[in-house]
């Protein structure tokens, strides 16, 4: 559900998060409901106010029960930039716990007001510094992995991490079940930790096209990138072609044959209307033949 915009940023709400809301009121937890949804709204704005100044635009902002997502879109951003956009969340989350503290000292009466407020974003910062994709510590991890590695495969390690951090707290907390009392927190973050990565896992694919078509979108529109050339051989899926792009990069790939000789170039503008013809298992060979024939 919409609720506002802040300039070309959408700020949306969960409906789910009305019924968590209305269940606090119910067992008189509202203040602190109030308190864990505005140190989720501080995180998520640090990440969106850093990414704007990094020159990245913030398509929304949405609110869920038991989170918060800053859709950003970073297909032209540094790997610099985009730690520097993973991190401002923590560091906003622990700055806002040390303010708190710091007020605490000077005002004890202020502990009974500020208690959970404190917890919730020294929490929310701790949970976040987890290397599990789509924690902010993943997408740290994933940024230093693409020093080394393709960016797919930088992917591939934090979100299996994610699913891996994921099970090991859905099991312990089914192992304090056992020994002592249900650990909720545990069992909500291992699920959503799961739940979330998976997905990540699943939409892979289409996360890829949908960076090449944004970056088709940011040529029609003036702006400037990255070109980067790769080569290709000829019998390599569509799939596969997309999948080795780099979501900063333009790329054209230059199509060779066995004797490793040029047989052609397809830019990825071509290749991404080539699957939409052809499908994703068709070789980069068929489609610099269709396109050649000037079908595409």
């Amino acid at each position: 559900m919409r609720l506002f915009s802040l300039g070309r940023t959408e700020v949306r709400l969960h409906l789910g998060l009305l019924l968590v809301v209305a269940a606090a009121c119910v067992f008189g937890k509202l203040y602190e409901m109030l308190m864990a949804i505005t140190a989720l709204s501080l995180h998520e704005g640090a990440h969106a106010i850093t990414a704007r100044r990094l020159m990245c635009h913030v398509s929304s902002i949405t609110l869920y029960p038991f989170g918060a997502e800053a859709k950003l879109r970073t297909e032209s951003a540094s790997n610099r930039s985009r730690a520097c956009i993973a991190m401002a969340g923590p560091v906003c989350s622990f700055v806002a716990a040390g303010l708190c503290m710091i007020v605490i000292r000077l005002f004890p009466a202020a502990e009974r007001g500020l208690e959970a407020f404190l917890s919730y974003n020294l929490i929310l910062g701790a949970i976040n510094l987890l290397p599990a994709y789509p924690l902010d510590g993943g997408r740290l991890l994933k940024c230093l992995l693409c020093i080394r590695l393709r960016e797919r495969t930088a992917s591939s390690v934090t979100i299996w991490l994610g699913i891996g951090i994921g099970c090991a707290l859905l099991a312990l907390a089914i192992y304090m079940t056992m020994f002592l009392s249900p650990p909720y927190m545990l069992y909500m973050m291992g699920g959503f930790l799961v739940l979330a990565a998976a997905k990540e896992a699943v939409i892979q694919p289409e996360v890829q096209l949908e960076s090449a078509m944004q970056r088709s979108l940011m040529l029609r529109s003036g702006e400037a990138v990255n070109v980067r050339y790769s080569a290709a051989h000829r019998l390599m899926s569509a799939k596969e072609a997309l999948s080795n792009m780099r979501s900063r990069d333009y790329t054209v790939l230059r199509i060779v044959d066995d004797g490793m000789r040029t047989v052609g170039e397809l830019d990825e503008g071509s290749l991404i209307r080539g699957i939409g013809r052809l499908g994703a298992r068709s070789t980069v060979e068929d489609i610099l033949k269709f396109d050649q024939s000037g079908h595409l």
